[in-house]
Order: structure tokens, then C-alpha cells, then sequence
């Protein structure tokens, strides 16, 4: 990926995000990842850096896929252990039936 200065390196996305957000930054993964039990399976999709799995879901024993536009990040989760794919909507194609959905929904977020 070319362009975003922003998107070139981890570090300096982690710092522009830390200047829009906050203190939210850091408490919005936290409180994430604590609804996040040990051994799920988590889809991150526009993963970013992974900030994610790095910080709060690798030492779960979570099994995280990563997707993101940008390779550089995608190569460095990677090689910390994650699953990922580069991802461009364009490269997406997904076909749902509704009532599939609808009877995996009731299946699974349904007593």
C-alpha cells in the first residue's frame, strides 16, 4: 500500500491514533479482549498494527485472523504468530442467505 504517511508505519499509526482517541485507544482493546474468552476465534478485520492481538489476545491463546490492506503490517503479525490476509473489498466476495444467517444467529447467541 502507497499514499497514507499515517498507514506507512506501525508506530506512527499507533501515535496518530493516540492523539485522536486518547486515552479510549488503549481502553477500547481492553475492554474488547475481556469479552473475549480463551481459545476463541476472532476475525479482526481493518486489524491495523494488530494492536489487538499483540497486547491482549496472543497470551489467550485466542485464534485471531487478521485482515488489512496494508502488507507491512499484515507480514509483521505473521511473523508474531496471527493469521492474516492482505484484504481489499475488491477481493471480497461473500453470499449469505438471510434465513442461514438467521438460524446460525438463533443457533448461536440463542438459549
Amino acid at each position: 500500500m502507497t499514499g497514507s504517511v499515517i498507514y506507512s508505519k506501525a508506530f506512527i499509526y499507533e501515535a496518530v491514533m493516540r492523539v485522536l482517541y486518547g486515552r479510549a485507544y488503549d481502553e477500547r482493546f481492553r475492554s474488547l479482549a475481556d469479552l473475549i474468552a480463551e481459545g476463541s476465534s476472532v476475525l479482526d478485520v481493518c486489524c491495523g498494527p494488530g494492536t489487538l492481538f499483540r497486547r491482549y489476545l496472543r497470551v489467550k491463546g485466542v485464534h485471531y485472523t487478521g485482515l488489512d490492506i496494508n502488507r507491512h503490517f499484515i507480514e509483521r503479525l505473521v511473523a508474531e504468530g496471527a493469521t492474516c490476509s492482505l484484504f481489499s473489498p475488491a477481493n471480497l466476495r461473500i453470499q449469505v442467505r438471510a434465513s442461514n444467517l438467521a438460524a446460525s444467529m438463533k443457533q448461536d447467541w440463542m438459549p
